[in-house]
């Protein structure tokens, strides 16, 4: 009987493992679904929650369980059994984990380093810290990644290894983590790297870090830099002053392979004489229309959305639908791609919107109104995504946000960005184009 208990609770562990590793896998690729809001994320937190409350009350079964399937199992369970480490408060087991890790192995690393990040008590901050210490690069890429997640400090420490030239993945978390830190030593260092840095991603990291330090002139510093075009669009929305307008229209409106990230990047730099080549050109434009539509929503805050129906492509319709003339499919609502329902818009809104003047959701832009849009369930997620950016590199603000906390988190990082807005915001102009927290140059 014991012997066949023991053979059902393992399959129970198991299976709950497998769960909220699916649901850990599934709720990353809905951080960017735009048919879920930011809010509506937390309903997979939650199921997920259920299942490690599972696990713990199978107590040491259950965590002898998650030992094997950490070092077994897929990177989704890896993360669930990480989590359990943490609740358990044991070190030794996650130190297990982070003996096998491989940089090479992107989704696991991923897996753990989220894991303790979510789940880690404060007083271990030292724990984490230490692992700086050494010359393991899966070590030092990981305590880089949870202290900047976290905000736990380090930052000499992490530049140190970033000096040392580690391999190009370690040297990418690192630069991340410096960038979330805002470790000031590091502006000289990096400034030097970025110089004759050839890797793309790390040249973005380079500059990434350099604007959330709000190093002087880093605008004189986007027009070289060397990543790929399309994010090199969008650093131009987040960043740049009006002098990017046409740089983005060339961009947008060439006939081979126009960008999509231009025509948004049009939209969040937020300049009124761009809505009429939204609505006339890339609106009309069949591979350019969604972006287009998204750019108008940054722009106005109009709400006008529309209703498709998106068909289901990998099933055929079983006989009793054909004879009901249904179709399997999807009703989805989006930003609207009509070009006369905004050419109303823009007549009705004109002698609204100043020329010159930066908006964002109908509003001159200021750091409350980004804040507001953060809070808002309605903002698409690229939106939120420039906000969140424009209120470090634009606004100066010193406080945590990252678009992939846990729901609970973000609600906490927002209050506090809302009273620094409600303290600081009176030094900014509303409308006014800022970088590092001054008036833009261009």
């Amino acid at each position: 009987m014991t012997w066949t208990l023991d053979l059902f609770n393992k399959s129970l562990y198991l299976e709950h493992l497998e769960d909220g590793g699916f649901l850990y896998e599934q709720r990353l690729s809905l951080i960017d679904d735009p048919e879920l809001t930011w809010i509506e994320v937390g309903e997979w937190e939650a199921r997920l929650e259920a299942h490690l409350d599972a696990l713990m009350i199978g107590r040491a079964k259950a965590l002898d369980i998650c030992r094997e399937q950490a070092a077994a199992g897929d990177a989704g369970e890896m993360h669930v059994a990480v989590r359990i480490f943490c609740r358990h408060r044991n070190q030794e087991l996650i130190e297990e984990v982070l003996d096998q890790l491989d940089l090479e192995d992107p989704e696991s690393f991923e897996a753990v380093w989220r894991a303790v990040a979510d789940e880690m008590p404060q007083e271990w901050s030292d724990w984490i810290l230490n692992h700086l210490e050494g010359e393991d690069p899966v070590r030092v890429a990981f305590a880089a990644k949870v202290s900047g997640y976290r905000r736990l400090g380090g930052g000499e420490k992490i530049l140190s290894h970033l000096r040392a030239e580690p391999e190009s993945l370690a040297a990418q978390y690192c630069l991340w983590a410096l960038g979330r830190l805002l470790e000031p030593k590091a502006s000289w260092a990096i400034t030097e790297r970025s110089k004759t840095e050839a890797d793309p991603k790390l040249a973005e990291e380079c500059f990434s870090v350099l604007a959330r330090l709000n190093e002087k002139e880093i605008e004189e510093k986007l027009p070289q830099l060397k990543i790929e075009e399309g994010q090199h669009n969008l650093w131009r929305a987040w960043l740049g002053g009006r002098d990017q307008i046409s740089i983005l229209h060339s961009h947008a409106s060439r006939e081979e392979e126009p960008s999509q990230e231009a025509v948004l990047a049009l939209g969040l730099l937020g300049d009124v004489s761009v809505i009429e080549y939204l609505i006339d050109g890339a609106l009309t434009h069949e591979d350019l229309a969604s972006k287009a539509a998204l750019a108008l929503e940054a722009i106005s805050g109009a709400r006008l959305t529309e209703e498709i129906w998106i068909p289901d492509e990998d099933e055929e319709a079983t006989p009793s639908d054909e004879e009901e003339g249904q179709q399997r499919g999807e009703l989805i609502v989006r930003p609207s791609q009509d070009p006369q329902r905004w050419k109303q818009w823009w007549e009705d809104h004109r002698d609204e919107m100043k020329p010159t003047r930066r908006f964002r959701g109908g509003r001159q832009v200021t750091p409350m109104t980004l804040v507001e849009d953060l809070l808002s369930e309605s903002t698409p997620h690229e939106i939120r995504e420039a906000c969140s950016v424009e209120l470090i590199v634009r606004y100066g603000c010193p406080y945590a946000f990252e678009r992939d906390y846990p729901v609970p988190t973000q609600i906490q990082c927002i209050t506090q960005l809302k009273r620094w807005a409600e303290k600081e915001g009176s030094r900014f102009e509303e409308g006014r184009w800022y970088v590092g927290g001054e008036l833009s140059k261009s």
